[in-house]
């Protein structure tokens, strides 16, 4: 697991956590509700393509690891 990704992901939380306190008394300010959504999306978006390189250098090692095993 990427440490950036959670980074970015917890980055967004705090967006959407603090985003009644940049509105009005009574309403969320929705430009940082949706941009914290929006930033908590690409730290997912990154983690799951960091698993996915993981899985595929993985694969490939092991592929290339079971030729020399004569």
């Amino acid at each position: 697991m990427r440490k950036r990704s959670l980074f970015v992901m917890s980055l967004g939380f705090l967006m959407i956590v603090f985003s009644p306190l940049y509105g009005s008394d009574t309403h969320l300010n929705y430009w940082w509700l949706g941009g914290g959504a929006f930033v908590v999306a690409i730290g997912v978006y990154d983690l799951m393509a960091s698993r996915r390189e993981a899985k595929q250098k993985e694969a490939h090692g092991k592929e290339h690891h079971d030729d020399g095993d004569h």
